[in-house]
């Protein structure tokens, strides 16, 4: 399925959203002074006439190419409506101050911002009506929307049940203690054992049932390390150290040579087990490094290490590496029974013919059973289940590095309101360990979900396995609980928001105007030197900083982003939250973590709109502005590690 045919399936929600704005748009216009009845509610009359065909068009648009150009068109005119709606909105509020003014001061401000409302509304208008005049001559099929209520939430006692075991592995698991352990009659100093396989195989998995076992709980130590594609040395050896008892201080070292130090001093005759988790790199040089960290004199160290490239698995090992083997069918479809809930189905003998087929076409890929399985829950009698087995996604190419066909077809099921909620974690890079607060707040502000809807799209998620509690460790006292995607499931977000994202790399300069349809942006490694405004487009609603260390953001550097509605600097270290930060009047959802101010910019409390404001971590932070209860608008203030408070 091409990134054009995934990314259509986000049309319904876009429309949803701007048929909510309109709704109320419409509610209010009954006491203000504009004249927009007859724009807003053709507007509204036209998307929901077009709504009610939404689903077929999106099941149409991974075959046919016209349908899904159509499905652009119309998403980009929704987004352009809900824009210019939030303008709107804010515009009638200037009219409601404006009309305590004399009249003589009041007409000419009002009178200018009517015209250019007026034109942008017509345009609006014109720019849906083309858009349904197409309509009619596709033949699409009336149905109505599938709520997450009505697909996923039939059962919602079943999320209380103790974690179920895992099924399939116990051998693997074996072979694995065999080979670390084995190593300890011939003294070895470091036993270094890799298991290599294909993404969604079940290698992180089988690692953590080792690391859990009974035999490996009695060493000294034991530490798990997310590596991921970014390989750092340096933050490898401190997430290490920062595992270990010890008096601190050194955990931050900016040195190789004081963490190999650390590392040698903390481990020295011990017993240990640390498991390096999704490593990419593939340079001999830096793996010999990373080897040469690890081995401590006297001591007993063992490593497991996972990995996708047989290449990388073979240059680190310190004894033939393990190759992780695809499931049988018969364990995929013992996979797909427990996640779909089969004891509960009527007609068994029927739905298991059905179902052993769908558990051949799994590839022996664990993530993709239990993927297919809980799309089956919703799924009660031989029609459903025959009907996703005999999808044509089964039948497309899948290459090592491509998204599995099972979870596009997961996501083409999902209802409109999860499917944008999830595609929105594209904006996180991979492995990136993901604050559920922060997320849920995002997604309300961006108007994806309702408040009290938020947990439980992530509650679904994690059924789905589109979404997984993490194993990093904290490194906040505060209780957060965060989430962490599958590379692969990853990969397929990406895929979904191929239109709406964009992600650079150091700010590269590139034109802004040929990105006009992007709404989100992930910025790494940025440094400052380039303004903002030359490579974002002023539509963007999302700005994300990743990899950043200390940048520098300039006053006045958001001038430009006036839609901007979520903030995020959570990845970014010892931010300065610029003066300017007060102009963005759409502002909702603001994360700044271990931000460096003293205090907060008293220009913060312009921004009327802003719902959530995470500094948590800030030790600076000695203050509030007094004026801070003028948010009217705030739910939520994160004052976690702020120690001078």
């Amino acid at each position: 399925m091409a990134a054009e045919a995934v990314a259509g399936l986000l049309t319904s929600a876009f429309v949803k959203i701007a048929k909510d704005k309109l709704g109320s748009a419409i509610a209010q216009q009954a006491n203000l002074l504009w004249n927009f009845d007859d724009d807003l509610e053709d507007m509204m009359d036209t998307l929901e006439t077009i709504s009610a065909a939404l689903e077929d068009a999106e099941k149409r648009s991974t075959k046919e190419k016209l349908v899904r150009l159509w499905l652009k068109r119309l998403k980009h005119a929704a987004l352009d409506i809900s824009e210019i709606l939030e303008d709107y909105q804010d515009t009638t509020s200037d009219q409601a101050t404006t009309a305590k003014m004399p009249r003589f001061l009041s007409c000419l401000p009002m009178g200018y911002k009517r015209i250019v409302m007026a034109n942008r509304m017509k345009t609006a208008r014109e720019n849906l009506s083309k858009i349904n005049m197409d309509f009619p001559s596709f033949n699409f099929k009336q149905g109505t929307t599938t709520t997450i209520e009505q697909c996923y939430d039939k059962r919602e006692t079943t999320s209380d049940l103790p974690e179920e075991p895992i099924i399939g592995r116990d051998g693997e698991k074996q072979k694995i203690v065999d080979l670390l352990l084995s190593a300890d009659a011939n003294n070895d100093e470091i036993v270094i054992v890799p298991i290599y396989g294909l993404g969604g195989m079940g290698k992180s998995t089988l690692a953590q049932q080792v690391y859990n076992d009974d035999r490996f709980k009695r060493y000294d130590h034991r530490v798990w390390v997310y590596v991921s594609q970014d390989f750092n040395l340096l933050q490898i050896g401190r997430s290490i150290i920062s595992q270990l008892p010890t008096d601190g201080g050194q955990q931050n070292s900016s040195t190789n040579q004081v963490i190999k130090s650390c590392i040698r001093s903390l481990l020295h005759g011990k017993k240990v087990l640390i498991v390096l988790d999704d490593l990419w790199e593939d340079q001999r040089t830096e793996l010999d490094k990373l080897r040469m960290l690890l081995h401590v004199k006297d001591s007993m160290i063992h490593v497991i290490i996972t990995t996708r490239k047989e290449d990388i698995a073979r240059k680190i090992s310190t004894s033939e590496p393990y190759k992780l083997q695809p499931l049988k069918d018969d364990i995929c479809w013992e996979l797909i029974k427990r996640s779909s809930k089969f004891y509960l189905k009527s007609k068994k003998e029927k739905l298991e013919e059905i179902g052993l087929d769908i558990a051949k076409k799994c590839g022996g890929v664990p993530l993709a059973a239990q993927a297919i399985g809980f799309m089956l829950q919703s799924e009660d009698d031989e029609s459903g289940w025959t009907k996703i087995n005999t999808s044509d996604i089964w039948n497309e190419p899948c290459e090592d590095n491509d998204v599995l066909p099972s979870l596009k077809l997961s996501y083409e099921r999902m209802p409109p309101q999860l499917r944008i909620c999830f595609s929105y974690c594209a904006i996180f890079p991979k492995g990136h360990n993901i604050s559920g607060d922060d997320l849920v707040h995002q997604w309300i502000a961006l108007g994806f979900v309702e408040r009290s809807k938020g947990m439980n799209c992530i509650k679904i998620l994690l059924e789905m396995s589109f979404l997984q509690v993490s194993k990093l460790h904290s490194t906040s006292e505060e209780r957060v609980v965060r989430y962490t995607m599958h590379d692969l499931v990853h990969d397929l977000a990406r895929l979904t928001m191929a239109d709406e994202l964009i992600v650079f790399d150091a700010a590269p300069k590139r034109n802004a105007h040929a990105h006009k349809y992007c709404r989100y942006s992930l910025l790494k490694k940025y440094d400052g030197t380039t303004k903002l405004s030359n490579i974002l487009p002023s539509k963007i609603t999302v700005l994300r900083f990743s990899d950043c260390g200390k940048p520098n953001i300039p006053s006045g550097a958001f001038s430009f982003a006036k839609c901007l509605r979520t903030l995020d600097f959570s990845e970014s270290s010892c931010i300065l939250l610029p003066d300017s930060i007060g102009q963005l009047k759409q502002l909702r959802c603001l994360i700044a973590p271990r931000m460096q101010n003293k205090s907060l910019p008293e220009c913060i409390t312009e921004l009327a709109k802003l719902q959530y404001l995470n500094i948590n971590e800030s030790c600076q932070i000695s203050t509030l502005p007094k004026s801070i209860c003028k948010l009217g608008c705030l739910e939520y203030l994160g004052l976690s590690g702020c120690s001078r408070m």
